[in-house]
């Protein structure tokens, strides 16, 4: 229950992170068989399983959108290329983390903005649907309310510490929908789930 005297004012504080990785410069990319083996100038804090982006070599058959990479040391990892490029690569090479194997982006978030917001308590059919029968549930879990945005999409996540009760843990939420009010000028809710 909120603290008396707030019900309907935006008093929760939520942090918008936007996946922004960072791209690491490669020293040097090689080839022995179908394998790859590149080299970072830094530690590139990926794990095996991990999706990276490769850009930037010569010859272009080293590079890609989506490489499902094996990390062999804190600098290194590996990745399987099709025919025989020549080794080693050339060109001015950069790798970004794309996601986990799952699809999720677990490195990379950034801060974006802090937004006011008012918690929206969900309906009752959406509560007992999201607890009673999974398969029928809303994947709702939290819905906020706060003032019209433009810069916000549902590749962004939410940190939230609710106000209440006190000492509650932080809470990192993946926004399912945004939904504007009316005309969407002045008010939008967003949809949240852990």
């Amino acid at each position: 229950m909120a603290p008396k005297g707030t019900i309907g004012k935006m008093i929760e504080r939520l942090t918008i992170e936007a996946n922004t990785p960072n791209q690491l410069g490669v020293v040097s990319v090689t080839r022995a068989t179908t394998t790859a083996t590149v080299t970072t100038g830094s530690a590139h804090g990926f794990t095996s399983g991990d999706f990276v982006k490769v850009e930037g070599a010569l010859p272009a058959a080293y590079n890609g959108e989506k490489l499902r990479i094996t990390v062999t040391a804190p600098k290194v990892f590996t990745y399987q290329v099709a025919g025989s490029p020549t080794s080693p690569a050339t060109g001015t090479i950069l790798v970004t983390y794309v996601s986990d194997p799952q699809g999720n982006r677990k490195i990379g978030w950034t801060e974006l903005v802090d937004v006011q917001a008012e918690m929206i308590p969900l309906t009752s059919d959406e509560r007992l649907a999201y607890g009673a029968i999974p398969a029928l549930a809303s994947t709702t879990q939290y819905r906020f309310r706060l003032a019209a945005r433009t810069d916000l999409d549902t590749e962004m996540r939410v940190r939230w510490v609710p106000r209440w009760p006190t000492g509650a843990p932080e809470h990192v939420l993946e926004i399912l929908n945004i939904i504007p009010e009316g005309d969407g000028r002045k008010y939008m809710s967003m949809d949240c789930v852990e």
